[in-house]
């Protein structure tokens, strides 16, 4: 892909992953989409599964399409109102959840150029 390809597709994923947090945070009545009871077992692990389809699109530097995935949570937040004195630690949570997506992204993104 060239650079401007690049920034598209990793536009085009971020506001899928918006979409997609801010649908998971309007079903959840908690202020953190990670307090919510299905977050674990549904939510994550689909963001996940996106994140990877994602990486596979993308191809190259495919580990950004995960990250970008998972740190779409933080806008969602803030546009719902839970940004506050926690902001902080939201984004290290998030830092840290990004990191298997990454992963899991890369790897796809690595299968799918071989």
């Amino acid at each position: 892909m060239t650079p401007t390809r690049d920034r598209t597709a990793l536009i085009a994923i971020a506001a899928l992953a918006l979409c997609y947090w801010a649908a998971v945070g309007l079903s959840a009545p908690t202020a953190e989409p990670w307090d919510a009871a299905g977050y674990w077992t549904l939510a994550y692990p689909l963001s996940l599964a996106l994140g990877a389809v994602a990486g596979a699109v993308v191809g190259r530097r495919a580990w950004r399409a995960g990250a970008v995935v998972t740190m779409a949570q933080l806008p969602v937040m803030v546009a719902l109102g839970s940004a506050g004195s926690m902001t902080a630690f939201a984004v290290l949570i998030l830092i840290t959840l990004s990191v298997p997506a990454a992963a899991l992204s890369a790897l796809a993104g690595r299968l799918t150029r071989r």
